[in-house]
């Protein structure tokens, strides 16, 4: 009976055991991933939003007078203000806009005198100040009134002349509103935008040239003009 049973049993372990195995799941290999890498096309670069350029030196900027400016007001050294009267350009784009701010003062005064003499007065514009930074300028501006103060008898301009504006009249006098040539001294460096209408922009790279408001008094005037003529006579 006890060998039956013993059959019996071994024959349910064997049986259970095969039925685990054949129910057991059965590991599949892994799939093989087909999907490739996405290929991008290359990107081509964008173009330049600004090119270089340059404001050159001696460029002609007009300048008009904020107010009177008189030999009957005005001493020597004193300072006054004008406006760039017109924009300054390169290639179509504005780099001085209309109305910055320039200065000027008196170089040289001589008040009027007895018997009609004429007053007369020398000014000069020092610099154009862009944003805080001063565009150095200059010029030579030569004007005659007769010994009256009646009309003007004409005028010459010379540009690129390191000097001022010489005025004869009663009161020597230049109304307010009064426009005047002047020129830069420095090639400046700008950069200039591709898009139409938009303002080329100075470089942080430039440097302009040293801004001088010194003025000479007349005996000062008179030792240099002395000085130079005895040069000449020793290079003759």
């Amino acid at each position: 009976m006890k060998l039956h049973l013993s059959a019996a049993l071994l024959a349910s372990v064997v049986m259970s055991t095969s039925a685990l195995a054949q129910s057991a799941p059965v590991p599949q290999p892994a799939a093989y991933n087909t999907t490739t890498a996405p290929v991008f096309a290359p990107v081509a670069p964008a173009a330049p939003a600004v090119r270089d350029g340059q404001l050159a030196a001696n460029t002609p900027v007009v300048i008009a007078l904020n107010g009177e400016v008189s030999s009957r007001t005005h001493r020597l050294g004193d300072q006054f203000s004008a406006s760039v009267a017109s924009d300054v350009m390169v290639d179509g784009h504005v780099v001085i806009p209309r109305g910055t701010r320039a200065v000027g003062h008196v170089t040289r005064r001589v008040g009027k005198g007895s018997f009609g003499k004429a007053g007369k007065m020398e000014v000069a514009f020092r610099y154009i100040d862009l944003g805080g930074r001063r565009i150095p300028v200059e010029g030579l501006h030569l004007q005659k009134g007769n010994s009256k103060g009646g009309a003007t008898a004409g005028a010459v301009l010379l540009a690129g002349a390191v000097g001022g504006f010489f005025v004869k009249g009663r009161s020597a006098t230049m109304g307010e509103g009064r426009e005047f040539t002047a020129h830069t001294l420095d090639a400046i460096p700008v950069s200039i935008p591709t898009a139409a209408g938009a303002p080329a922009l100075i470089q942080a790279s430039y440097t302009p040239s040293p801004v001088s408001m010194n003025v000479e008094t007349p005996k000062e005037r008179k030792r240099r003009a002395k000085e130079q003529a005895s040069a000449a006579k020793r290079r003759a």
